[in-house]
């Protein structure tokens, strides 16, 4: 059970609850909701790309962040056993480790570079360094902000 009398900062959670329109929202949806929800998908696709003016392709829809991750890893692995190449991941550390876990999970390579220790920021000259002196593809894992500093 959910205790709302503290809030928990870590889990990108809303420690308020959902608001009154998101709740009729979702009511109002229940009705529909045996239904693939394609069209509806597509004008979200849409409208997210309109507001940001990028295109459609460059939308990609997820339940909650750790879809997209996850996608995103095992394509780039893909790629590089296609092309006869290695695949690493390169983080900060610490971060968020969803994206972490799933990597060590398939058997990708993971560099970790530790924040600043100064004022723990991204140590953004040794990530980008970690993947220019790899011979492979390189994927470099940024949160924003830093979950959890």
């Amino acid at each position: 059970m959910h205790n709302n009398k503290f809030l928990e900062l870590n889990a990108n959670e809303n420690s308020l609850g959902m608001s009154d329109s998101a709740k009729q929202a979702v009511t109002e949806s229940l009705s529909a909701g045996f239904r693939y929800p394609d069209n509806p998908r597509a004008a979200l696709i849409n409208k997210i790309a309109t507001m940001h003016n990028v295109a459609e392709n460059q939308v990609s829809l997820g339940n909650g962040s750790t879809e997209n991750m996850r996608a995103t890893i095992q394509m780039l692995q893909h790629k590089a056993f296609k092309e006869g190449k290695e695949f690493q991941m390169v983080i900060p550390v610490p971060t968020f480790d969803c994206a972490e876990m799933y990597a060590d999970s398939i058997g990708a390579l993971v560099v970790k570079i530790p924040l600043t220790a100064e004022n723990y920021d991204l140590d953004l000259q040794n990530l980008q360094k970690a993947a220019d002196e790899f011979d492979g593809i390189s994927l470099l894992y940024l949160c924003n902000p830093n979950n959890p500093t």
